[in-house]
This record gives C-alpha cells, structure tokens and sequence, in this order.
C-alpha cells in the first residue's frame, strides 16, 4: 500500500544541524575574508594552509546541507509485509513494525506558531505522528528514539492499514491540548553534543588528512604563475620586476633551490654581487646537487676577480652536469684573466663542443689566437662569425687588420 507524502516535518537534529552548519560557514567566511584583508593591507604572504582548511570545511558543510535538503526529502510511505518503507530521493528507508513505538495523528493546531507558518498546513490538515527507534550509528546511539511528522494522503487508511498488519504498534490518542515542541525529548543529553558535532568532526578530520597535499598543489601552482612572470620580465631586460616574482616564488615554495638559482643569476645582471652570491649559496644549501646554482654562482665570482674560486666553482658545476657548456665558457674566461691561455682555450673548446651555437666562445678564442699571434686560426673563427654574429666578427675584422 502506498500512500504520498506532501509535506515532512524534518526532526529536531536536522534543523539544529543546518543551523550549526550555516553558523561554522559564515564563521570560516569572516576568517577568510580576514585574513586576505590583513595580507593585502600588510603586504604579507597569506596564511593559505588556514585558507584552504576553511574553504574545505565550508564546501563539505555546503554538500551536506545539500545533501540534507534534497536527499532526505521524502516522496512516499509504503507498506510491505512487515515494513514501513520511506521512500527518500535516491534511496529508501525501512522500518521494521517491531521498531515502531507510537503511531497518532494530529493536526496542525497542536504543532508551534512558527512550524505551521513555515510548512504552510492548511487547517483540516492530519499530520501522521510516527515515534521509532533510532538507529546505531557506528555502533554509538546518540538519540533513543525519533519523531517524524507527515502530511500524507488518506491517513485515516493508513492508520486502518497499520493495525491490520500489526499488534506490535501502540496507537496512542495523545494529549494534544498542549502544543507539541518539534524534537525528539528521549535524546541523551550526555550525548546530545556529541551527536550535533559530528558533522563537523569529519570535515575538520578530511581536512586535516587532505591539506598538505592540497596546500603542496596550491603551492605549486601559485608558485608557478610567479616563476613565469619573473621569466617574462628577465626576457624583456626588466630584472628588478623580476626579482619581485622570483621572490614572491620563493617565499611560497621555499625549499624549491631552482629560484634562488635565478634569483642569483638576476641579481647578477643588476651588478649587486652580494646578493646574488647569498641565493646561489642559499640555493646550493637547499639542493647541493643543482649544477646551475654553481654556474651561476661561478659568474659573480668571475665578476668579483675571484677566479680562482672561479675556475673551482665551474668544475664542480661541470661535475654535476656534463653538458653544461656555460660553465665550460666561464671556466675559460676565468683562465684568460689569470693568463692560463692553453686551459682557456681548451675550455672555451669544450663550450663549442657541448653546443656549437656558443658563438661567444669562438669569440674569445679568436681574441686569444690574435693575443698569440696565431691568426690564420682566428681567421677561422672569423669566418664561423661572419653570419653568425656579424656584431662581433666586425670586432674581429677591425683587430685582425690591426695586426697586420
């Protein structure tokens, strides 16, 4: 027998639960918000794994209220065999008749000013009252029993039907001169809290677990756009901008070594040697193995006039990576100062080798065979400049008829 449900007064618990759910929202809100404001006025990095908990929370407290209102709504009450089956959307809830401790009907004058208001029941209106066990929850009972109010069609059938099927159900004629206060008064207080906060221990619990690896991923994506910024403007010569997203970069993913590299090699360009030395020590301390921190600590040493430390610095970036042919060309520019013209040369060699697109390298061999006299090779590496670099072949054309 089906009977369909019009309206469902939901339990007490529900509506606590909205409520509490609605208030922890609005609460992580304000925090948000808060937080962004001071990070925006103070200029300082924002708190986002506190962001990222509070934006979690509030999504799983936004699904479940969700959840709660459409999930839970119900459509129909059949009886089968013997079963009391609710029909929700998406689901079904069955009640044995053994669980069923009070049946009634009541009308909306027994119910509170502001539920009739807020379900709109009509005067003739007969409400089913229907008082059930309530069901373990991970074998914890935060409630003894549960009353639920229906508005269906035909109750009276729906009584009739009920006492046909069972002996089992007290049908109580209940005192209804006193307004019914809609929840349930068999909660255990003692576990009355524990009950309520339950939906907001598991949100807190899948936050806690799920935000590192949320936070890594925002990390690294924040990061990201600052470290895409920073080469845009080091490609457009603008090296003070970039610093300022290479380092809002830094200070998201802090022990990422490959930004203090770059934040080495742009203070470099800027001439402030102090600095860049202080990132690409920095960098090394983070990764010792990143052979670019080396490379680009090898030119501000070469900058410095230390060339020795130099020369130590390029083969240790060299050691690291093989191919680096930037380290082989500053390792020959620091062997030219300190007048170790044969190692220059190989070195500078070894560039060409790793990359013959180099085209500085055949520069600086050029001038060091003009240096010796050995002009028939920087002719060689004359005509290797023509087309390649006519900038600096023009250099060599004016040195070369010089020498002659």
């Amino acid at each position: 027998m089906k009977y369909t449900i019009k309206k469902f007064l939901r339990p007490g618990w529900l509506d606590n639960f909205n409520k509490l759910n609605k208030a922890v929202s609005f609460f992580l809100a304000v925090i948000i918000l808060l937080l962004v404001i001071v990070s925006y006025l103070m200029s300082v990095q924002s708190n986002w794994s506190i962001i990222i908990t509070c934006i979690v929370i509030i999504s799983i407290s936004i699904f479940l209220r969700i959840a709660v209102k459409y999930l839970l709504k119900a459509k129909n009450i059949l009886i089968e065999n013997d079963y009391l089956i609710i029909e929700l959307i998406g689901l079904k809830h069955k009640v044995k008749f053994k669980n069923i401790m009070e049946v009634g009907i009541i009308t909306p004058f027994h119910l509170p000013p502001k539920i009739m208001l807020m379900y709109d029941f009509d005067e003739l209106d007969k409400i089913i009252y229907l008082k059930v066990k309530a069901n373990k929850l991970f074998g914890l009972v935060f409630v003894e029993s549960v009353i639920k109010y229906y508005l269906i069609t035909d109750p009276d059938s729906f009584i009739a039907a009920l006492k046909e099927r069972t002996n089992d159900i007290k049908f109580i004629e209940k005192d209804f001169t006193k307004k019914i206060v809609l929840e349930n008064n068999d909660r255990l207080k003692s576990k009355r809290v524990l009950g309520l906060f339950l939906f907001l221990i598991i949100p807190i619990i899948i936050s806690i677990f799920f935000i590192p690896k949320v936070q890594l991923k925002f990390n690294s994506i924040f990061s990201k756009i600052h470290q895409v910024k920073g080469d845009i403007y080091s490609k457009n010569n603008n090296f003070k901008a970039a610093i300022k997203s290479y380092k809002k970069a830094a200070e998201i993913n802090p022990l990422n070594a490959q930004f203090y590299s770059h934040l080495s090699h742009l203070y470099e360009r800027l001439d402030d040697y102090d600095q860049a030395i202080e990132c690409g020590l920095k960098a090394i301390k983070i990764d010792p193995n990143l052979g670019l921190a080396y490379q680009n600590l090898a030119v501000v040493y070469r900058k410095h006039q230390w060339y020795e430390l130099a020369i130590e610095t390029c083969k240790k970036a060299i050691s690291l990576d093989a191919d680096s042919f930037i380290a082989y060309s500053e390792m020959g520019l620091s062997y030219e100062k300190i007048g170790k013209y044969e190692e220059a040369v190989n070195a500078h060699k070894q560039a060409l080798k790793k990359n013959p697109k180099h085209y500085f390298s055949n520069f600086r061999l050029a001038l060091m065979y003009i240096e010796k006299g050995e002009n028939e090779l920087a002719i060689k590496e004359y005509y290797v400049l023509k087309n390649a670099s006519p900038s600096m072949a023009k250099y060599l054309e004016e040195k070369l008829f010089k020498k002659k």
